[in-house]
């Protein structure tokens, strides 16, 4: 059990390493509070751990249809969009007015996981992998791969909000207003990036 639960905490924090929607929105909410990471993780924890015993339970192989990963990547990719559209709009009174995104962080985790493409195809494949070997130990080993998978989430993104909330008065006016400009550029990048991809199959 132990060995199973290093992997799937190694794998889930590689994944939260990683540059994405989920991290930039974290970073954009960061400048009104150093909650945000962890109320972006509580988000993410409210979708995934329905998919953990949706699969758990055999129904995984709902992530596995086309049209339902087509729909994911195509959603997923405007609603991006119009997050980063709003944050470019609100790029010079993020500090002043504390008026970020339209949204909260919660709302923002959960949209952002709900929508992400590449949620189902790691839930699909990794994530399923992952859970059928946990349930040879019965409910008490799927609790625990939840808590190994979901706490990277936690860890990582309250870390990044709190020194992000710190220390972004640092930063000048100009350089910050810079870096709001540059989240809502890498949103709706990966906004379009995501509509192309679920478009692949068909065009």
């Amino acid at each position: 059990m132990i060995p199973l639960l290093i992997g799937a905490f190694s794998i889930s924090l590689a994944a939260a390493l990683t540059p994405g929607p989920v991290v930039t929105v974290t970073l954009a909410k960061s400048y009104r509070s150093a909650w945000a990471g962890f109320q972006v993780a509580l988000g993410g924890a409210v979708v995934e751990i329905p998919i953990i015993l949706l699969i758990y339970f055999g129904f995984g192989q709902i992530l596995k249809i086309d049209w339902v990963q087509m729909a994911l990547g195509i959603t997923g990719g405007l609603l991006l969009i119009v997050l980063g559209f709003f944050l470019f709009r609100r790029r010079t009174v993020v500090f002043s007015h504390s008026s970020d995104l339209p949204v909260t962080a919660f709302k923002l985790g959960v949209l952002t996981s709900l929508v992400n493409p590449g949620m189902a195809v790691w839930w699909a494949s990794v994530g399923a992998l992952l859970i059928s070997q946990a349930a040879s130990y019965g409910i008490a080993g799927l609790i625990w791969l939840t808590a190994a998978i979901e706490l990277p989430n936690f860890l990582w993104y309250s870390t990044i909000s709190v020194l992000f909330n710190r220390y972004n008065h640092l930063w000048s006016p100009k350089w910050q207003t810079i870096l709001i400009i540059v989240f809502s550029f890498v949103l709706t990048g990966f906004g379009v990036w995501f509509i192309i991809n679920a478009l692949q199959p068909v065009l």
